[in-house]
């Protein structure tokens, strides 16, 4: 009365179920890794968009404005945020905004490129960007102590020092 069931008395069907389940369970295994290489893939290719998409908005941002270009104007930009002419504290206000867009992308750039500084110099100078907008960085980030960049905070310290 023993019904436990020996590799001797397999039958041919038998090993077809075996060899079945077992395929079954490769496909479904290189299904699963093939699905997060697909959409490992397609975050990559959305987060490279969205950098394009926010490069381009700088640009148009830097037309719209120029003199967010110029080293003159943003070395003083600090003074203007105090004072009493409403277009200059406007302009300020609208400088510091396109700074933190600068940086914002620059911190996205150094995630998206885990820090490569070759690869991202090929997309953005962002070390002619950093050293621009220092003023701001010290500004805002040093003297201020305002947070937000602590993923880039060494690397762009370290490009500014320099």
């Amino acid at each position: 009365m023993n019904n436990i069931m020996c590799i001797n008395d397999l039958q041919p069907s038998d090993y077809i179920a075996i060899i079945q389940i077992g395929v079954s369970l490769l496909v479904g295994i290189a299904t699963f890794f093939v699905y997060f290489r697909i959409a490992n893939i397609s975050n990559k290719n959305n987060r490279f968009s969205k950098l394009n998409d926010d490069l381009n908005r700088l640009v148009d941002f830097t037309i719209k404005y120029p003199y967010f270009d110029d080293e003159e104007y943003i070395k003083d930009y600090v003074g203007h945020l105090s004072s009493s002419n409403e277009d200059l504290k406007l302009a300020a206000l609208r400088y510091e905004a396109f700074a933190v867009m600068n940086f914002n992308f620059i911190a996205d750039l150094y995630s998206y490129y885990k820090g490569n500084q070759e690869k991202m110099g090929e997309i953005y100078d962002y070390k002619q960007i950093i050293i621009s907008h220092k003023s701001y960085w010290n500004y805002r980030v040093i003297e201020k102590k305002e947070g937000g960049y602590e993923s880039i905070e060494n690397f762009v310290n370290k490009i500014i020092s320099s």
